[in-house]
């Protein structure tokens, strides 16, 4: 984890130095490995946040803790670019000055926490357990999801300041997503229970997505949008929770990073996916108030795969979690 917030830290600042003119790559080498660096320390993190909680309650408090945490960061960060006005050298290296803390905070944390882990014993493999939550993801992430970005600005009329704000609304319902797994939907609830819940409200998002494009409603679209990421946050709760319960002590990282990787590449076949499903039915930027069907399709593809998930998966994973 040192040497990738490191990694991360060296990209940012040579970033922030860099004249984007020769040679061109560049920028995009340095982007990328700010990326793979950061999605290796995210990966570390998640393990050793799994290490702090090994019951159900505990594991629900300490993800909801670290993500909250994220997302206060998030805006915290964004709030103080606004008010600065930085520009896009500046911000690089504000970026590097934050890593450049996190690699210092993780020097004195890596070296109390090294003797106690040459200690541990470690398995040879993650387990059945791991596979089942990654296949999880990879059939919740991989089905196509409808993104009306488009429909807002052609056909609504949302300019740049209207799709901001509805960022911000997107972060806001993130958290209520968030504070509703962990306040109501696993509070004293059995696993089969949690995970039916998180299914039945990831498979409304679609549903809302068509009436969006059929009423051709701004306010409706702004509705759509805080459903998406609620919904996106409930699911997401959900199986990082379980990846929590069940990767084996000592494998929590490679656990969360077969997660990540799995569910990465399967959240670019559904957009793929989503994309192809509207080729088919002809619809373009400056047609997109045609989209009903096709989006109305995506949600019966959803609905097949929750119920093929309710039928084949949910009760092995509820059977696995301690």
């Amino acid at each position: 984890m040192l040497f990738a917030a490191f990694a991360c830290a060296a990209c940012w600042l040579s970033l922030a130095f860099s004249d984007f003119s020769t040679p061109e790559m560049l920028p995009l080498v340095l982007t990328g490995s700010c990326s793979l660096a950061a999605g290796a320390v995210d990966a570390l993190v998640d393990a050793s946040v799994a290490k702090t909680g090994r019951t159900v309650d505990s594991a629900t408090s300490t993800r909801y803790l670290c993500e909250r945490s994220r997302v206060f960061g998030t805006i915290a960060v964004g709030c103080v670019a606004a008010l600065l006005k930085l520009e896009t050298h500046s911000t690089f290296g504000v970026a590097a000055c934050g890593w450049v803390v996190c690699t210092l905070a993780l020097l004195r944390i890596e070296n109390e926490a090294s003797t106690a882990a040459r200690k541990q014993k470690r398995p040879v493999h993650a387990g059945p357990e791991v596979v089942l939550v990654c296949l999880l993801g990879i059939a919740i992430c991989g089905c196509p999801s409808p993104d009306l970005f488009l429909y807002r600005q052609k056909v609504l009329g949302f300019d740049a300041s209207s799709q901001t704000m509805l960022s911000m609304i997107s972060t806001l319902a993130w958290t209520a997503g968030m504070s509703f797994y962990t306040s109501i939907l696993a509070r004293g609830s059995s696993w089969t229970v949690v995970l039916r819940g998180v299914l039945l409200v990831w498979t409304v998002q679609p549903l809302v997505s068509a009436s969006v494009v059929a009423a051709e409603s701004s306010s409706w679209a702004v509705v759509e949008r805080a459903v998406s990421d609620f919904s996106k946050a409930v699911t997401f709760m959900a199986v990082n929770v379980l990846m929590q319960l069940v990767a084996p002590s000592g494998c929590e990282g490679t656990g969360f990073a077969l997660m990540q990787m799995t569910g990465s590449l399967a959240s670019v076949l559904g957009k793929n996916l989503d994309y192809q499903i509207q080729v088919q039915w002809g619809v373009t930027p400056e047609t997109m108030h045609a989209a009903v069907a096709p989006i109305a399709v995506a949600g019966f593809l959803r609905l097949g795969v929750a119920i093929c998930l309710m039928l084949l998966v949910l009760p092995r994973l509820s059977a696995a979690v301690p």
